[in-house]
């Protein structure tokens, strides 16, 4: 009985073998073909093709090709418009960089129709039909700009994994451009542009003849305020403008074609720029010096002449303008830095797809509106200081006056003081409490710790101030 079911079993077993393996003949029979991908479609024109002998076209010209740039940027991608539909499944685009003596295949990155909000489109200049074809231009590095041409053409399947003959190629003729060519004329441009407001800066020194210093090429004393201080928000719009420039300057040489500006790179740069226009508008709305008391201060040296102060701007102005570091400004600098080195790295052709974290837009503009705000509500020191520099010149000029009325004579300025104290005694005690309240003043508004005394001496003779 056991045996008998044994037997039973292993037939049974033997049988489905058997149906499983004609299953799968028979399917491998239907479909032989299923499970093999199409040939791939491989180049149909070799270098020596292009040209017969005589050195004269061997296909016909194709239709036009469109550069996107004026320049083929060696070892870089170039988008090229072909005025021409492909089949993405029945042909294959390749193309070749040289001239008709040599060339090279190019890789082709990607063939695409063109878009429908295509400017060439739009333009009715090519057809919606048209092709994008994005090709990596061989590193070909010449420090000339070498005219070349990009052999553009389509190789189709005639039959299963047999690829057919080019009927026609496009050529387009372009100057070839350097990377390392294009990168020295950016930063030569750059420079050129910086020692440009380098020197402006350094023309504006009091002494037509001073001699020239390396101090004027520091970017605090090139921003420096109206009051020879640094100035962070025109520190900023000096680092971000000189960045923008050598990257579009860089495109420029390398594309021949200016590129556009990201919107939170606009952003950026608006921010420095409103940064700085609010700030300067807060200075003039909360006053200046008049300028007699200007005049009268640097005549005794009790102010920096308007002039002379330029040079004297200095890093700490930019964090700490009153002594104190205002973490504000450093949170400001620190990230503008940042974002101006993660520029550079991301470089020219990226200029119009920077994206800056909205998070640190805000952060950057939350910054500057606290600068602002500090000067907004800071103590209207210059008021003050005005206040006390009137009242002192009068004081002044009244003993002056009252010292030549007596027509006192003396031989030295020892004599005068000594004179005006015994003969004029009234008018020199009110000039000294004029004068030091001016001191106290000073002292606030300079945050100075101490003044020279012979500052506060006063002036009687005419031709020694007014």
């Amino acid at each position: 009985m056991i045996m008998g079911i044994h037997k039973i079993v292993t037939a049974s077993f033997l049988l489905a073998a058997m149906w499983a393996t004609a299953e799968a003949q028979s399917k491998s029979t239907e479909e032989p073909n299923a499970a093999q991908p199409p040939a791939p479609i491989s180049d149909c024109v070799q270098a020596n093709e292009l040209y017969n002998n005589e050195g004269q076209p061997r296909y016909r010209a194709g239709e036009e090709v469109l550069p996107l740039s004026q320049f083929f940027p060696a070892g870089a991608v170039v988008e090229l418009v072909w005025k021409r539909s492909y089949d993405a499944v029945g042909e294959r685009i390749f193309a070749r960089f040289g001239d008709a003596r040599m060339n090279v295949r190019a890789v082709v990155l990607s063939a695409q129709t063109i878009p429908a909000d295509h400017a060439l489109v739009k333009s009715n200049t090519v057809t919606g039909t048209a092709t994008v074809v994005s090709i990596r231009i061989p590193s070909t590095e010449t420090f000339f700009w070498n005219r070349r041409n990009i052999f553009l053409y389509a190789c189709g399947r005639t039959a299963p994994g047999k690829s057919g003959d080019a009927s026609t190629i496009s050529i387009v003729a372009r100057l070839t451009s350097s990377n390392s060519v294009s990168w020295v004329i950016s930063l030569a441009a750059a420079a050129f542009f910086y020692g440009m407001i380098a020197m402006v800066s350094f023309r504006r020194m009091a002494e037509p003849r001073a001699r020239v210093s390396m101090n004027y090429l520091d970017p605090v004393f090139i921003s420096a305020g109206s009051d020879g201080r640094g100035s962070l928000s025109k520190l900023q719009i000096l680092f971000f403008s000189t960045i923008v420039a050598l990257l579009l300057t860089y495109f420029v040489a390398r594309y021949g074609t200016l590129t556009s500006i990201s919107d939170t790179l606009v952003w950026l740069m608006g921010i420095s720029g409103g940064g700085a226009t609010l700030a300067k508008a807060t200075e003039n709305i909360r006053g200046t010096l008049d300028p007699e008391n200007r005049i009268w201060l640097e005549s005794r040296g009790w102010v920096p002449d308007a002039e002379s102060a330029k040079g004297k701007a200095k890093w700490r102005d930019v964090v700490a303008p009153d002594g104190e570091i205002d973490m504000f400004r450093y949170q400001n600098l620190v990230f503008s830095i940042i974002v101006g080195v993660a520029l550079v790295i991301a470089g020219a052709g990226q200029l119009s797809s920077f994206e800056i974290p909205s998070s640190v837009l805000q952060m950057l503009g939350v910054s500057q509106a606290v600068y602002v705000a500090g000067k907004v509500v800071q103590p209207n020191a210059v008021a003050d200081l005005n206040l006390a520099t009137t009242a002192t010149r009068e004081a002044e000029a009244t003993l002056r006056r009252a010292f030549h009325e007596k027509k006192l004579k003396a031989e030295s300025l020892q004599q005068d003081l000594l004179a005006a104290r015994s003969e004029v005694s009234a008018e020199y005690q009110n000039y000294m409490i004029e004068a030091r309240k001016l001191e106290v003043v000073m002292k606030r508004s300079l945050k100075l710790s101490q003044l020279d005394p012979a500052m506060l001496r006063p002036v009687l003779a005419v031709d020694e101030g007014r």
